[in-house]
């Protein structure tokens, strides 16, 4: 799973307190007899505590995702009905809507309203990420058209590696190693940068490229030939530059390979 900017985090925390404030205001699922002042306590800090434990539970579905070889949302998806059952088990213990239950008591309909709220932020932060994606997008398409520099996406298409990656995965551009993973680095249409994480060694995902369309330069990372823009030196490191920002390490062994294919001055 990608890093997350620290102002995304702090967004959220926005949207999640702005929603307790709302709920609470409002009372649902019968916390409208509660006390005002509980009410405002009871729905933000609860929901403030469910996002904590809801990251915490999306950083190991992750792993999960990364094993079963599928797309990172999945770990989302899957982390809000296992967080549902901990709220459940929580107010049954601490209080809450379920309180004075035992976990064979707890009601259905309550976990299919805790199931409903966590979809629905689900829903939210994702337009809100969609919608900020495309407008940056918009921004650098923009940028491109104006200063006349090409928009199509540099990389390799239709390898045999896209067999092993999601339907429509863009062009690739370079692969680099993390663990025992292989990510796969790719550049959209709007010039986004895109990435897929997959279970197999860097030989093997460098054999399904084809020959002659790229170089391995370090030993964890390998890059599209067409996909180079240029490189840039730190002291006596070497780094070859890609779409997106990306810079790939020129190993020492690999300096004679790189500048033999006209990539280095």
């Amino acid at each position: 799973m990608k890093t997350r900017p620290l102002t995304n985090y702090i967004a959220e925390i926005g949207v999640i307190a702005l929603a307790g404030l709302v709920l609470a205001l409002v009372g649902p699922f019968g916390t409208d007899t509660m006390p005002l002042a509980v009410r405002f306590s009871y729905w933000i800090g609860g929901l403030l505590a469910a996002w904590v434990v809801f990251r915490l539970i999306v950083v190991a579905m992750s792993e999960i995702t990364k094993l079963l070889g599928i797309s990172d949302v999945f770990s989302y998806l899957l982390a809000i009905p296992l967080l549902g059952g901990l709220i459940l088990i929580a107010q049954s213990a601490f209080g809450g809507p379920a309180a004075g239950t035992d976990l064979a008591g707890i009601s259905s309909w309550a976990y299919v309203q805790i199931l409903g709220l966590g979809l629905a932020f689900f829903v939210i932060f994702w337009l809100i990420y969609y919608r900020a994606a495309n407008h940056a997008a918009e921004k650098e398409d923009s940028r491109l058209h104006t200063s006349g520099e090409r928009t199509e996406p540099a990389g390799l298409a239709n390898t045999a590696l896209h067999q092993k990656l999601p339907a429509g995965f863009g062009p690739i551009i370079a692969l680099s190693v993390e663990d025992h993973y292989v990510r796969v680095h790719s550049v959209r249409e709007n010039a986004a940068e895109h990435s897929e994480m997959l279970l197999m060694k860097l030989s093997d995902a460098i054999a399904l490229m084809g020959d002659d369309t790229g170089l391995q330069t370090h030993r964890s990372w390998w890059v599209a030939t067409c996909a180079i823009t240029g490189h840039t030196r730190t002291g006596r490191n070497i780094y070859l530059t890609l779409p997106c920002g990306i810079s790939a390490p020129v190993s020492r062994n690999n300096v004679a390979k790189v500048r033999a294919a006209g990539l280095l001055d």
